[in-house]
């Protein structure tokens, strides 16, 4: 198993779903990340020079900046958030184990490690924790999202930025909000099957003589399941 292949074939088919189909169109916060997708990702072409300087390139360069300053602010409020909550947890827990006039360390410790919400809060760290890129899609499908499918990345579009949101406050509410479902693992089931059903889509186009035919078919009927 490949983990890293299977994460760049993901970043390919998120792309790909997106609309996007040149490497001209992926906008990012750091120049070499950008460099890294082109090289990684199969799909892209190089049908124009990625350096050419048009006002529609220096736009979209200044845009990705923008999300890249919001977006960090943001994280740095989440990962505050979710300190603060997991430290109200563990005083509420120990608070209650004391209060029962127990002194039992080792008790505690067990009590704590099998808490479900303070695994929310450490698991909800983990995933905040570390570098972030912030990458722009010149697509005409208005989306923000963030998945665990492709950790640490937040993905918005240029109809959402040039389109619907108005203003730095809406841009903050936006990757806030889409921050909040990585947090509470709100799509965290629909992810597994996700990533289920588009690995095995990924093995089946690897093996697949009749260049994707068998594979749509076959995952076609895997989603009606």
């Amino acid at each position: 198993c490949d983990p890293k292949g299977t994460q760049d074939a993901l970043l390919d088919r998120v792309l790909s779903d997106c609309g996007i189909n040149s490497r001209d169109d992926v906008y990012c916060d750091g120049d070499n990340y950008v460099d890294d997708i082109h090289q990684k990702t199969s799909l892209l072409s190089s049908v124009t020079d990625p350096k050419k300087k048009t006002p529609q390139h220096r736009h979209h360069i200044k845009s990705v900046k923008r999300i890249a300053n919001i977006g960090k602010k943001i994280l740095h409020v989440g990962r505050k958030h979710v300190n603060e909550k997991l430290e109200e947890r563990i005083d509420s827990l120990r608070s209650k184990f004391l209060a029962q006039e127990q002194q039992d360390d080792d008790k505690l410790t067990g009590i704590l490690k099998e808490d479900e919400e303070i695994r929310k809060w450490l698991k909800a760290g983990v995933q905040l924790s570390g570098d972030w890129r912030f990458i722009l899609l010149d697509t005409e499908v208005p989306n923000a999202f963030v998945t665990e499918l492709l950790p640490k990345r937040i993905f918005v579009t240029t109809a959402m930025i040039d389109g619907i949101i108005q203003n730095d406050d809406e841009l903050a509410l936006t990757l806030g909000h889409e921050l909040s479902h990585l947090i509470h693992s709100h799509n965290t089931e629909g992810n597994k099957v996700q990533k289920l059903l588009l690995t095995i889509e990924i093995l089946l186009l690897s093996l697949d003589p009749t260049e994707g035919l068998l594979s749509l078919a076959f995952m076609g009927g895997l989603t009606t399941l």
